[in-house]
């Protein structure tokens, strides 16, 4: 009987050990719609709410961008505020926005539905990216930036915004509209059908090179960004594209390599701008590029670049590495393909290594880079189902020695 009460001991010591663990196996790091009526997105680098009739408390990286976020029709404003003719944009201060609901998410892109034609769709990168989509219809877009930043008009369809804190973000409009700073200075927009309110992040140092891949967005020559980058321990990508008529396929298929594939309805040349970060690609300061299965020529200026996009014969690309980019083991590779329908781009890099010149894959800080499923039980040397049969294989041990 002392010999059973031992195994039965055991056995209970074996659960309180493996249940947390196995636990923690299937739980995931990130939940999109982490609230039971689906009103709130949390991811890695975005968190927002949605109250009613406006996207609110827009945060990337802990830090809060935009207060609020509403769309209206322009018919439906036109007609409640009895304006006649053309709207100053900059008068417009207040909507009374389409009612919204959480629509579909994916590991990465969530999107917020509105009453009407319109729909917001926001990605988890680590530029917090969202886009406003106008749909068939007219929209007019409000967003309130909060009394601690400044908002400041640099083009008929970009204005930025900078906070207190120094953090910067930049509005931009893709295809018919604009954008402007209203009478309380605040952000308003006028979109036309199938145009896009593009909300891009910047930290606190916007840089020439955001300034312009901001352009080519604007103006037509960026088509999509590619975000690949490493998080939790795994390879995540994110695809935000710009104007219709557009599709994009990532893939790492082979080490140290990303592909791209890119897909358009219409022939003229654009630019993809792709986020690659060390754990995707290996080493970012050499990084080569090719097209199609061809080595692409390098762009020694954007203006190259953008020549290549617009009539060009041919693809090439260019690398952009700051500082601060390099200091985070990330690269920005903008590759400008001359002519579609369908094209790739495969972008590769070199191993990374450790200061003592040993390779950073190698296992020489405890892991040697497998996924068996049952890694971080907290047992040296054990999984969650090596720890389970090793303790009742004691067990039964002890019961024959008993008996």
């Amino acid at each position: 009987m002392k010999a059973k009460s031992t195994l039965l001991a055991a056995l209970v010591v074996v659960a309180t050990i493996a249940t947390p663990a196995a636990a923690a196996l299937t739980t995931s790091s990130t939940d999109a719609t982490n609230t039971a009526d689906a009103k709130a997105y949390a991811g890695t680098h975005v968190s927002y709410d949605v109250q009613g009739d406006a996207v609110v408390n827009y945060t990337v990286d802990g830090e809060t961008m935009v207060d609020s976020v509403a769309v209206e029709s322009e018919s439906d404003y036109e007609e409640r505020t009895d304006a006649s003719g053309s709207v100053g944009l900059g008068t417009v201060v207040e909507l009374d926005g389409l009612g919204l609901e959480m629509g579909a998410s994916s590991k990465t892109e969530a999107t917020v539905r509105t009453e009407g034609a319109a729909e917001i769709v926001t990605h988890d990168n680590a530029d917090g990216t969202f886009v406003v989509k106008s749909g068939d219809g007219g929209q007019y877009v409000h967003a309130n930036v909060g009394a601690d930043a400044d908002a400041e008009a640099t083009a008929d369809d970009r204005v930025v915004v900078e906070t207190d804190d120094g953090n910067t973000s930049t509005f931009i409009v893709v295809g018919d509209g604009n954008v402007t700073v209203n009478e309380e200075g605040n952000v308003t927009a006028n979109l036309g059908s199938d145009a896009q309110l593009v909300f891009r992040s910047s930290g606190e140092e916007r840089s020439e090179d955001d300034k312009q891949v901001e352009r080519m967005i604007a103006n037509g020559t960026a088509t999509a960004e590619v975000y690949v980058m490493e998080e939790g321990g795994e390879t995540v990508e994110d695809t935000v594209t710009y104007g219709e008529g557009t599709t994009v396929e990532t893939s790492a298929e082979a080490e140290h390599t990303v592909n791209v594939t890119v897909e358009r309805s219409k022939s003229q040349g654009k630019v993809v701008v792709t986020h690659v970060s060390e754990a995707a690609v290996g080493a970012t300061d050499s990084l080569d590029v090719t097209v199609d299965g061809d080595a692409a020529a390098k762009a020694e200026s954007y203006s190259a670049l953008r020549a290549a996009a617009n009539g060009g014969d041919e693809a090439k690309y260019r690398v952009v590495q700051d500082a601060s980019a390099q200091a985070e083991g990330q690269a920005t590779v903008l590759v400008a393909f001359d002519h579609f329908s369908e094209r790739s781009a495969s972008i590769s890099g070199s191993e990374t290594t450790n200061d003592d010149g040993s390779d950073s894959d190698d296992g020489s800080d405890g892991d040697d880079g497998t996924d068996d499923g049952d890694a971080g039980s907290g047992m040296p040397g054990f999984g969650v189902t090596a720890a389970l049969g090793a303790l009742v294989a004691a067990s039964f041990v002890a019961l024959r020695v008993r008996e």
